[in-house]
């Protein structure tokens, strides 16, 4: 989970949501349905 999803550039995540980071990639998602709302790939 990215917790200072500022540092990165990220958006804030809305109710619900949070940014986890697989490999170099950020991939916001929903915590109880997993379901994937956006997707950026870090540089």
């Amino acid at each position: 989970m990215v917790r200072d999803w500022n540092r990165y550039g990220l958006r804030r995540p809305g109710p619900g949501q949070e940014w986890i980071r697989v490999g170099n990639d950020y991939l916001l998602v929903g915590i109880v349905s997993g379901i994937v709302f956006g997707a950026i790939a870090a540089h």
